[in-house]
């Protein structure tokens, strides 16, 4: 009985967090990753040429280049946050290692993406590049660093899958369908 106050507890934190980082339009992790993602883009530019940085805005070449929240791919770090968060059978440790991990990769890959986008802005194949990388290359990505990351943190579980089970055997349904 002990055992499962402990699951039921886990299970309230766990999705009580995934609501409270939802509520608000996405708005933490826009406020964490807008800074990293503008900062980033800017100062790996300086490597290659002279940008100029106003407020979330990129300037070069006489082009001004505003990362908008749409850049930051807030709703992909929040998925992968949910994902994480989905898994029962994990130590904290272990949960804090994934979701810092999957968010490190994913924010070097979108980084990259940017800076790639800037520098083929001038192409007669940009919108269609860029939409290429919005709506496919950037949700595969997102697979497969969820899928990456379980395997290298060997991790079996399927998200949300333990949790349904528990509260389904807890509910009073399941205990009816046995007598």
């Amino acid at each position: 009985m002990k055992n499962n106050s402990k699951i039921l507890s886990s299970i309230i934190i766990r999705y009580s967090l995934i609501i409270i980082l939802g509520l608000f339009n996405l708005q933490f992790f826009y406020l964490i990753f807008r800074p990293l993602t503008v900062y980033g883009s800017y100062y790996l530019l300086t490597l290659f040429t002279t940008p100029l940085l106003i407020g979330n805005t990129i300037l070069l070449l006489g082009q001004g280049f505003e990362i908008i929240n749409a850049c930051v791919i807030g709703a992909a770090y929040y998925l992968l946050f949910i994902l994480f968060m989905g898994i029962q059978k994990i130590d904290l440790k272990k949960r804090l290692s994934l979701i810092l991990c999957s968010f490190a990769t994913l924010y070097v890959f979108n980084v990259l993406r940017i800076i790639f986008l800037i520098t083929i802005f001038k192409s007669p194949h940009f919108e269609v590049i860029h939409w290429i990388f919005w709506n496919i290359i950037s949700t595969a990505f997102v697979i497969i660093v969820f899928i990456g990351f379980i395997k290298i943190f060997n991790v079996s579980e399927i998200p949300f899958a333990n949790d349904l089970k528990f509260l389904y055997k807890s509910s009073n349904g399941a205990k009816k369908k046995k007598s």
